[in-house]
């Protein structure tokens, strides 16, 4: 009966990710280009053959150049599912781990239930929609969290699976490399030790110092991309509207703008997100501060003292990233993305112990888990399901992008500038690549040249971070660009003296919702000398 109704709940947790993982997001463009470009290789490469702007594109390709390797045709569902292993793998190591450590069928089901249906790991923003590696890295973050355990409870060997999460974390995703770096550094303090830290140095180093290594790359791009974040993000970034202080604006949102309420309720206020998708941390920060035998036991029991430790440090991470210098850091809830799986451990060791909740407080907790998962996934579809047509016309895109191949030699920007991604990945064939047959160049974002250490072309050229700055004909001038395929939909939630130019441009092909215009060539560098 226990095996059944614990196969139950993780069918039921993959059901849930799959509805998830319905729908498009602009993050899904990047990731398809990513798998498109890795598959014109052999081995993993970081070179961009149809970037009109020399150089590589040094963002982690694990988890991209793995899925290259599978047939094409099954590699966009193979990634759907990617994404939803993790939790279900976490999930099951939560339920052994629990039933091994209490000897409680009712705490290990609890513990399965209460992780796979934690808002905090079925977000607004996209986890189970993007191909990308997002879900795939809490699996290197939690192998270097469970090596500095098992390397300081066990056996010193074990720190080797700690160096090789740090490792794969570098290699395949960017925030959960950027997770590896500062929980290696809080749990040198809260354990206190200094080998979480002394691992993550050792990797760092070797891995700038050897190229073989594979990660030097995208060692070197989240330092620039944080550096580039730093300088930008006030004027360029859609980061810059999220602030803890928001969450005082609900109620005036609620009366008089109900639609920013959901915006500010999903998206903008990492107060109220980390306090309704991650209750049960906040409710173990308080046992811990005001309950003396809950601190006695994480002082003398090394496992929970351990588990504290990370649960402490993902609290840490996620108070201090709602400051606004520390914004560059990404989303303040994604943190206990990591953790969730440890401080979900450490609240059934104490429950265990310690009974520090009734049975009907835990059931009222699962029951607020799928409440919130509904709200969030009404919120995500209403637009959707109110609306007669679809939201983007797939067709379209594909039109404009076999109209893109038939243009000689085309140079092509895009606004939103992110669109030129998807727009490579539909003109981008693994076989006319392999043949050499050269297609549409484009315009990308965050392209490492030689020399430039902080992205100072991409600097100037932008507004905010999918619209250009000055004119298409300083553009054109620049990198010699021959042709903007606009979004009409995006351009007219906006005004700026590019986009106003940029639509009286003559027209080159037309669909209901895209249109590439024509800049009238008069030569220029294939990079702006910046």
């Amino acid at each position: 009966m226990e095996l059944l109704a614990a196969i139950l709940i993780g069918a039921c947790g993959f059901l849930l990710r799959l509805l998830y993982s319905a729908g498009e997001t602009s993050d899904e463009w990047v990731s398809l280009w990513l798998i498109r470009r890795e598959a014109c290789f052999s081995r993993p490469s970081y070179a961009v053959p149809d970037s009109l702007i020399e150089g590589t594109y040094d963002y982690p390709i694990g988890f991209h150049w793995l899925l290259s390797r599978i047939p094409e045709r099954f590699s966009i569902l193979a990634a759907r599912f990617l994404n939803i292993i993790p939790d279900l793998l976490h999930g099951l190591a939560l339920y052994l781990f629990v039933r091994w450590a209490t000897e409680s069928v009712f705490l290990s089901l609890f513990a399965l239930a209460y992780y796979l249906t934690l808002p905090v790991l079925l977000p607004t923003t996209p986890r189970m929609k993007a191909i990308k590696a997002r879900a795939f890295g809490t699996i290197p973050v939690s192998c270097f969290l469970l090596g500095v355990y098992l390397g300081s409870a066990v056996h010193h060997a074990f720190f080797l699976l700690a160096a090789a999460g740090v490792w794969l974390a570098a290699y395949s995703s960017l925030f959960a490399y950027q997770a590896t770096l500062f929980f290696g550094v809080l749990l040198s303090i809260f354990l206190p030790s200094w080998w979480p830290v002394l691992i993550v140095a050792v990797v760092v180093s070797a891995g700038l110092l050897f190229p073989a290594l594979q990660i030097r790359n995208p060692l070197l791009f989240w330092w620039r991309h944080k550096r580039w974040y730093m300088r930008n993000i006030r004027s360029k970034s859609p980061a810059a509207n999220r602030s803890k202080l928001s969450l005082f604006l609900l109620p005036y949102y609620l009366v008089r703008r109900p639609r920013d309420a959901g915006n500010l309720f999903f998206y903008d206020s990492p107060l109220l997100i980390g306090l309704y998708s991650t209750p049960l941390v906040f409710i173990i920060l308080w046992f811990v501060l005001t309950n003396n035998t809950v601190q006695t036991l994480l002082s003398t029991d090394p496992l929970t003292h351990f588990l504290w430790a990370v649960t402490a440090s993902s609290l840490v991470l996620f108070g201090a990233t709602m400051l606004p210098g520390l914004l560059i850091f990404g989303e303040a809830e994604r943190y206990f993305e990591y953790s969730a799986a440890f401080f979900v451990a450490l609240f059934t060791l104490l429950q265990n112990q310690l009974a520090l909740l009734s049975v009907q407080a835990m059931g009222f907790l699962l029951l607020w888990n799928c409440t919130v998962l509904l709200l969030l996934l009404v919120f995500l579809n209403y637009r959707r399901i109110l609306s007669t047509t679809p939201l983007q016309d797939e067709q379209e895109l594909r039109e404009v992008a076999e109209k893109l191949k038939t243009l000689s030699h085309a140079r092509v920007a895009s606004l939103p500038i992110k669109l030129s991604y998807l727009l490579s990945a539909l003109t981008m064939h693994r076989k006319q690549r392999k043949r050499g047959r050269q297609g549409p160049t484009f315009y990308y974002r965050f392209i490492t040249r030689e020399g430039d250490r902080s992205f100072s072309y991409f600097e100037c050229d932008l507004e905010t971070l999918n619209t250009f700055s000055g004119t298409p004909q300083r553009l054109q001038e620049l990198y010699g660009i021959t042709h903007l395929v606009i979004d009409k939909n995006y351009v007219a939630k906006r005004k700026s003296a590019f986009i106003e130019e940029a639509i009286r441009l003559p027209k080159v092909y037309e669909t209901q919702r895209y249109t590439i215009v024509a800049l009238t060539r008069r030569g220029g560098n294939a990079c702006a000398e910046s």
